[in-house]
């Protein structure tokens, strides 16, 4: 992850353990808790973690979600 303007860019694999889902899970839940924007692609695995943890936990409009094909 990094960080410019108060957004945190958001990337990992397209493929997740049930840890690693965990994991991805978690940071997002905080990260978005404490006030933090998230840019985040929209992928399978790491990226569709952070899109469905941000829609479950009500901080949707926190983040910015990038595609390719608009």
């Amino acid at each position: 992850m990094t960080s410019s303007s108060g957004v945190w860019a958001v990337g990992g694999s397209r493929s997740l353990s049930r840890a690693g889902q965990a994991v991805a899970q978690y940071v997002t839940s905080e990260m978005l808790a404490s006030g933090s924007r998230l840019a985040v692609g929209c992928c399978t695995g790491a990226d569709a973690a952070v899109i469905r943890t941000a829609i479950q936990d009500c901080h949707a409009r926190r983040l910015q979600i990038f595609s390719v094909f608009g």
